[in-house]
């Protein structure tokens, strides 16, 4: 038989997804995108771009709004860090195209940076080339 597996929690996971120490996922390129991890990536280049103090402010009350409603997670305590890591910091994880940087992107809000008309055009431009390159 198959000794008892030690209990496991997706709060486990999230802390191993956003450990500052070094891990195989931060040097390594990503698995291949789908197209929601497609859409989050132009969000964070998008974001990177219009980066500046007041989206900074309002994606970090964002963040905060977050951890109000759902608790404190850790991807969320690793934004806060990366946002008081500066500019530098944070456009490097908005474009990083290795899993950490699709992970903390996944839970990442971008209201901040893009209107809800700005990302619904975002969403249904990737999703219809996607779909055209699958039947073509």
């Amino acid at each position: 038989m198959f000794p008892n597996p030690q209990p496991f929690s997706i709060n486990d996971l999230g802390k191993a997804m956003t450990s500052t120490k070094q891990l195989p996922w931060d040097t390594q390129a990503a698995f291949p995108y789908d197209e929601v991890a497609e859409f989050a990536l132009e969000l964070g280049r998008l974001a990177a771009s219009r980066l500046n103090d007041e989206t900074t402010m309002a994606f970090r009350s964002d963040i905060c709004r977050q951890i109000q409603i759902n608790g404190s997670k850790p991807y969320y305590e690793a934004w806060l860090d990366i946002i008081d890591s500066g500019y530098n910091e944070i456009c490097h994880v908005l474009t990083d195209t290795t899993e950490r940087g699709r992970y903390l992107r996944a839970v990442a809000q971008f209201r901040a940076f893009a209107t809800r008309e700005e990302r619904a055009a975002m969403r249904r431009r990737i999703f219809l080339e996607r779909a055209q390159k699958r039947l073509a």
